[in-house]
């Protein structure tokens, strides 16, 4: 299966192969982005699926991604510039005009104001009524990823009546051993919906080209996980582990 292959860390491929296939659910969705590319890169062919639907999808735009090259680039123009690589992401995935919140807390830092972005989620998930909140997991092995992931769960936890917690993956596939207790669903994505995904995260030229930094944050590794024709994710579980 290609889509299992070497660079994944130990217990992935298993975890993948293993991965029942999932149908998202109806309803209105909120979507948590520690930063602009996470919503293409967990989420682009799901929210590819979404955006043909009545109800809006609402978006949480958590940093801006100032710090991605701090040796190299100033942060607020980094920033202003990733700013319109999400605008542009969103509307190659069909999502042009989408309701988005941007909450510009400091990018690699949004574990220290984690109270802040659960109070915005809870905000976002009663004035919306929203049924499935889509956000990284809490171990994902990016401390912004992984304080999103917990800020979402008890926010969702929080509210009187059932709000679905779909966690998506990226750094921990590659990074963490963590795959061999994990239970993964799969939603296999149309060729329309893998075209789009791609553009969304083409989008990002400052994280997928030489424009800003010689090394850019996503390289071939990278780029070869986030164009496989299925997602992953992780809904509904106790800390991403099957119970």
């Amino acid at each position: 299966m290609t889509e299992c292959a070497d660079p994944l860390a130990p217990g992935w491929s298993d975890a993948i192969a293993r991965a029942r296939p999932w149908t998202p659910p109806g309803g209105r969705y909120l979507v948590v982005a520690p930063h602009p590319d996470d919503e293409a890169l967990m989420f682009g062919g799901h929210l590819a699926r979404l955006a043909g639907r009545t109800d809006p999808v609402h978006v949480i735009a958590v940093t801006d991604g100032g710090a991605a090259y701090p040796d190299v680039a100033d942060g607020e123009r980094l920033g202003a510039l990733r700013r319109t690589e999400q605008a542009d992401a969103l509307g190659a995935l069909g999502l042009l005009g989408a309701p988005l919140t941007r909450l510009g807390l400091p990018d690699g830092e949004v574990a220290n104001r984690e109270p802040d972005l659960g109070a915005a989620i809870a905000t976002a998930i009663a004035r919306h009524a929203i049924d499935v909140v889509l956000a990284p997991w809490s171990h994902d092995h990016h401390t912004d990823h992984e304080a999103c992931g917990r800020a979402a769960a008890r926010a969702a936890g929080a509210v009187p009546r059932p709000v679905t917690v779909v966690s998506g993956l990226f750094w921990s596939m590659l990074r963490d051993r963590a795959g061999a207790h994990v239970e993964l669903r799969s939603l296999a994505l149309t060729a329309d919906e893998r075209a789009r995904k791609r553009a969304a995260i083409a989008s990002h030229r400052s994280q997928v080209t030489a424009e800003v930094a010689d090394d850019p944050v996503l390289g071939e590794v990278e780029l070869a996980i986030a164009n496989w024709p299925s997602e992953y994710v992780i809904v509904g579980e106790s800390d991403g582990v099957a119970v």
